[in-house]
């Protein structure tokens, strides 16, 4: 046998068969009642001597076997050292990406904290939903024009909040927005509540944006308003004094 040590925990070893093994008979087995003289050392006394010497021995390793072995060893080593270096690299390199991610992940947070703090702090009125139309957002214009405050209004259907005269124009801006077709200039009418709610609907001019995730899946879509309730007030007044004169 012999016996490599390739790192603190890997050994190889190589076996041969022992010498006895390889051992041919080359007496007179034609004679099998043939017996030996025990007083003296015959051929088949004399193999019985032999095998009880080389029991378990096997032939010596050559030169060039024992180099070949050690050859196989530095070999082994090597690839060892190797793959080492290779998961010390991987685990490097595992731990930027994940610091990296980290980092992209805090970086996202923050801008998206920005956006929400510029919403909702805008002067034109600005509101969003999920794909499913439930409202996810509701800044301070908004609910200031329409009397419906940020808590009450989050989690009511979009369609419940408008006109009914504007809820097929919602709905179709809505689905397209969701399919990635972003209407701009769209007018529709909002309702008001609690103390705004006899000043009438509130008219606005609304440009969709699709909201989508890192995936560049839809996953809601944003409504930025321009209120032009005061300017349709006047028009809707200019089209009845007209039609007044008219008649």
């Amino acid at each position: 046998m012999a016996a490599v040590r390739i790192t603190s925990k890997d050994i190889v070893f190589w076996f041969r068969s022992p010498t006895a093994a390889e051992i041919r008979w080359g007496g007179a087995k034609h004679e099998p009642g043939e017996q030996d003289d025990g007083r003296k050392m015959h051929p088949r006394s004399s193999f019985k001597a032999f095998l009880e010497v080389v029991k378990a021995r096997s032939i010596p390793w050559k030169d060039f076997e024992m180099d070949a072995i050690h050859s196989l060893q530095l070999i082994l080593r090597n690839s060892s050292k190797d793959t080492a270096i290779i998961d010390l690299n991987s685990k490097a390199i595992n731990t930027r990406l994940n610091d990296l991610k980290i980092e992209g992940m805090q970086e996202l947070e923050a801008v998206t904290s920005e956006m929400v703090r510029l919403i909702e702090t805008a002067t034109v009125p600005i509101l969003a939903v999920d794909v499913d139309g439930m409202v996810n957002g509701w800044n301070i214009k908004i609910a200031d024009l329409t009397g419906l405050p940020v808590g009450e209004a989050i989690g009511k259907h979009l369609l419940t909040l408008v006109e009914d005269s504007s809820t097929d124009i919602v709905k179709k801006m809505l689905n397209l927005a969701l399919q990635g077709e972003e209407e701009k200039n769209v007018q529709f009418e909002i309702k008001t509540h609690g103390s705004q709610m006899d000043s009438g609907p509130i008219s606005l001019i609304v440009n969709a944006c699709a909201s989508r995730d890192l995936r560049e899946n839809v996953v809601g879509v944003c409504f930025v308003a321009q209120d032009i309730t005061a300017q349709k007030t006047v028009m809707d007044k200019f089209t009845r004094i007209e039609g007044d004169y008219k008649a």
